[in-house]
């Protein structure tokens, strides 16, 4: 149950509304009341309301004080004020400091079953996804469904935060011209990038409801190229299995990117790998065999040939998603010695982590992000048999990536031509000193992001770059999601 507090300085008021509502059918209970706002500033602490509903006017502490104050302390409660017609120009002070929304006193009650609904459907939407990244972890109680099915419709647009609520609303008045008793949730920052997460929940689910709401997107977006993928229709205690297939099919798209829906059955229909999977198992067995130091270029031609048998619409995502896991741990093995763990996060961003398929829009994105991580690594390891000034410019960058580093200003601190050293230090890690620069810079924005609690403005200056939202650009460039994004998933992306 989500608790609410009634904050009135008059007594009939409270009693009123609270005996008015029927707050159980919106899952909801009265947790408390309080009279001004310096009363509910104290009973918040101690009740943790997710909702409060205050008046405007209140002696004491009034209803703006109050607001101000509490947003400060308690900025992820839902804020609902009441105010009299006449009491409009507080209203909006209100509104500017973020409250959810206003209803006019004397209050109706369906007005505020309506704001009371929409809000609950917000923080169940906020349940499920914080539900499903932390489950893992367990000792999370599995959340409450109305109906006994679900099912999970997921998205690949080149979309914001504004598409993603077009989709909402377009799937919303979708579902409101049916007799279909069916609830929408919008998995909000669930996955990465531009990858939009919806589940459906109803009793009798029909596979025509899910097309329906990719039709009506569809229709929604116009011009907008979108992939969407359809999960099996399933019992509402099978929640992360029915994302985890939803998010699987939808990474097909890679395969794909002419076709508008993908569902199990045309996976089935598709995937044959099992020839696919014995070669493969023999190339890696055979390259697990060779010695690096005497046969460096016919194992790096080797894994470039596995790329190139495994990015093929033949194998399964499972397939894909295992070789190239078993592809990473080769090259760290080869190149113990010469990529240290710092290197290795940035020479093998992108390719590891949850979802990190999604940020793939055709197969030759991947084969060619692929092949890059095999060259950089085999140019380390050779980087290494030949140590050169390139190593300490490398520590160098680490210790210093806060500062306004550049070709030209670390040429000279090493007494280097700027043009010479950009070549050396290509030819030396397989990779530009820009795009080196940029990694040290964004993993250790991860680093700040999972351990600290400072502003995204923060984490861009302590990281070398005086304008946070080419920070935020950069870091969704390099991670897939946004600061805010990684952050929330407490830093599961990689």
């Amino acid at each position: 149950m989500y608790r609410i507090l009634i904050v009135d300085d008059e007594k009939f008021i409270r009693r009123s509304i609270c005996n008015r509502m029927q707050w159980e059918q919106f899952g909801v209970e009265v947790a408390g009341e309080a009279a001004n706002g310096q009363e509910a500033l104290e009973l918040i602490g101690q009740l943790r309301p997710q909702i409060v509903l205050v008046d405007i006017r209140m002696p004491v502490m009034d209803g703006i004080a109050f607001i101000s104050e509490a947003k400060r302390r308690y900025p992820q409660i839902y804020y609902i004020i009441m105010s009299a017609y006449n009491d409009f120009e507080y209203a909006k002070k209100a509104i500017q400091l973020g409250v959810e929304d206003y209803i006019l006193k004397p209050v109706k009650i369906s007005e505020l079953e309506a704001v009371l609904g929409r809000i609950v459907h917000e923080l169940n939407q906020k349940r499920l996804t914080s539900h499903l990244l932390r489950a893992e972890a367990g000792g999370q109680e599995q959340p409450s469904f109305l109906g006994d099915q679900i099912e999970v419709l997921a998205f690949y647009v080149d979309c914001g935060e504004e598409t993603g609520r077009r989709m909402e609303e377009a799937m919303q008045e979708a579902l409101g011209k049916t007799d279909d008793k069916v609830i929408l949730y919008h998995l909000e920052n669930y996955s990465m990038g531009d990858c939009c997460i919806f589940l459906i929940n109803g009793n009798h689910l029909k596979e025509e409801i899910g097309r329906n709401l990719v039709e009506a997107v569809w229709d929604c977006l116009g011009d907008i190229e979108g992939v969407a993928a359809l999960s099996e229709i399933m019992e509402k205690d099978r929640l992360r299995q029915a994302v985890t297939s939803g998010i699987r099919l939808l990474t097909r798209k890679l395969f794909y990117p002419e076709r508008k829906i993908l569902t199990v059955r045309q996976r089935a229909d598709e995937v044959k790998d099992k020839k696919h999977r014995q070669q493969l198992r023999e190339e890696m067995n055979y390259l697990h065999r060779q010695n690096v130091t005497e046969s460096a270029a016919q194992m790096e031609n080797g894994l470039l040939h596995v790329v190139e048998l495994l990015v093929n619409r033949e194998n399964s995502i499972w397939t894909v998603e295992k070789f190239i896991a078993e592809i990473l741990i080769l090259l760290k093995k080869v190149s113990e010695g010469a990529v240290d763990d710092e290197d290795y996060f940035i020479l093998y961003h992108g390719v590891q982590g949850r979802d990190y398929l999604l940020r793939y829009q055709t197969e030759k994105e991947l084969k060619c992000r692929l092949e890059e991580v095999i060259r950089n690594c085999f140019g380390m390891i050779s980087q290494h048999e030949d140590e050169d000034a390139v190593t300490s410019i490398r520590q160098y960058i680490r210790e210093n990536y806060q500062s306004d580093l550049n070709a030209a200003q670390i040429a000279r601190k090493f007494y280097l031509n700027a043009s010479y050293l950009s070549t050396l230090f290509k030819e030396k890690t397989g990779m530009n000193m820009g795009a080196y620069i940029e990694g040290v810079r964004m993993e250790k924005a991860k680093e700040f992001l999972k351990d600290t609690e400072w502003p995204v403005t923060d984490i861009a200056t302590r990281c070398g770059y005086s304008d946070s939202n080419y920070f935020t650009k950069v870091f969704k460039k390099y991670t897939g999601a946004t600061p805010r994004q990684f952050r929330e998933k407490d830093g599961c992306i990689s």
